[in-house]
């Protein structure tokens, strides 16, 4: 099992904690399975179960896939909450996120960094824009839209926009800066995507996004349920190989004498999962999921996608010693990718 917070349960660790009573509720409320692809489920209840005087409430979303012995879990993943969310939200609705718990830190740091994102588009989002091609009245579902810059974007376009995002507090602020009526703002986790009907998108759009995202599976295989045959699916991630896991004690960089940037050190590439630098920015405080770049293709193509280009953009400024990396080494990987008919 993999933990929302990122640690992996082996089967050993779970055979050696003492039995102990639990009492569960059952029938398991909110049950429900669906085909994602042929041979692929997706299961999804909420559990209440009680250990001693604590009671634990969760949303429970799993992966099973059909083989020649039946019915096979794949991933399972549990999202707490409690009862007083039960109360307030939907039953498709999602708890508070990682990002609702840093809100006001992500936006910060999104001005620090990005401060004029709404006047200047950014070069990589030129890049999935012109993957994109004319948007003018076709439907795009931006996932993890969080503040809604690329919506706006988008939006100012002609495209009629559906942000989806779990994070409350910046949905809040999207809407707060979106005057225009073709964005729809939806509540909504990504790896289920509850909220978007079947073949209702024509294009699907990920900025930054998939690293935060527990479960790639449900994901990818929720995008192209949403969209139409033959419907683009575009996504920019840190480059899985060229800004894998680091730290203070595992650097990724190396520098000559003078302080100029030399190469590039991947010493844990390998290493699948959520992953924290000790620093104080993005990495240091939310963690990103770091995956194989195989783990990205392979995956895309078991979900019914065909890969159609791929971008590794390099900074033009060569000259300031600051941006040199950028400017010989991609930190970024973009990709387009077309939904096979099914």
């Amino acid at each position: 099992e993999f933990g929302r917070s990122g640690r992996i349960y082996q089967r050993a660790d779970t055979l050696s904690v003492p039995s102990t009573s639990i009492e569960a509720v059952i029938p398991l409320p909110a049950f429900d399975a669906r085909l994602l692809a042929e041979g692929v489920a997706q299961v999804t209840y909420n559990s209440v179960v009680t250990y001693g005087e604590n009671v634990e409430e969760a949303r429970r979303s799993s992966i099973w896939t059909r083989s020649s012995g039946g019915w096979k879990l794949r991933f399972h993943q549990g999202t707490p909450f409690s009862s007083d969310d039960c109360e307030t939200m939907g039953i498709d609705e999602v708890a508070d996120s990682e990002y609702d718990k840093v809100g006001d830190f992500y936006l910060n740091w999104l001005d620090r960094n990005v401060p004029d994102r709404d006047r200047r588009i950014q070069p990589s989002v030129e890049i999935m824009l012109t993957m994109l091609g004319d948007v003018q009245g076709i439907s795009i579902c931006d996932l993890g839209c969080g503040e809604g810059y690329l919506s706006r974007i988008l939006a100012s376009r002609g495209a009629l926009v559906t942000g989806v995002d779990i994070s409350q507090i910046l949905l809040r602020h999207a809407k707060e800066h979106s005057d225009n009526r073709s964005i729809t703002y939806v509540l909504d986790d990504a790896q289920s995507l509850n909220q978007v009907s079947d073949a209702s998108m024509d294009a699907v759009i990920c900025n930054m996004a998939l690293m935060d995202i527990p479960d790639l599976t449900a994901t990818l295989f929720n995008v192209r349920r949403i969209l139409l045959d033959n419907g683009k699916f575009i996504f920019t991630i840190l480059h899985p190989c060229l800004f894998p896991p680091f730290n203070a004690e595992n650097p990724q960089e190396e520098f000559d004498e003078e302080g100029n940037f030399k190469a590039l050190r991947v010493s844990r590439y390998g290493l699948e999962g959520k992953w924290y630098s000790d620093g104080i920015g993005m990495c240091g405080t939310l963690g990103s999921h770091h995956r194989m770049l195989s783990t990205y293709f392979n995956t895309l193509i078991r979900s019914g996608f065909q890969l159609a280009e791929i971008s590794e953009p390099l900074d033009s400024v060569a000259d300031l010693v600051e941006r040199r990396r950028e400017s010989i080494v991609p930190t970024l990987l973009i990709a387009k990718a077309i939904a096979l008919p099914s």
